[in-house]
């Protein structure tokens, strides 16, 4: 995946990013984007802005499994542990 490029066709189309979201491995295709080996147990959230650094939304337990993420996808890993502090985090 090429970052750049991917940023580049999200702005082209009028989009503010890309929200990737995974549970218990559900979503191939996040995790594939994100470049992991398994997607967890956990919820997790990959936003990918138009323009600037991605950043990650992770639990707490899990929060090690994403440094294996695709180097061009690090960025700032927020973390939760209960889903209030989840949702409170999502926009």
């Amino acid at each position: 995946m090429n970052l750049s490029h991917v940023q580049s066709y999200l702005r082209d189309q009028g989009y503010d990013g890309w929200l990737l979201y995974n549970f218990r491995d559900l979503n191939p295709i996040a995790i594939n984007v994100a470049g992991l080996s398994h997607g967890g147990s956990r919820r997790w959230f990959l936003w990918i802005p138009a323009q600037g650094r991605p950043a990650w939304l992770v639990h707490g337990i899990e929060g090690h499994m994403f440094e294996e993420a695709r180097p061009e996808l690090q960025g700032p890993r927020l973390r939760y542990v209960t889903w209030q502090e989840m949702a409170a985090a999502l926009p």
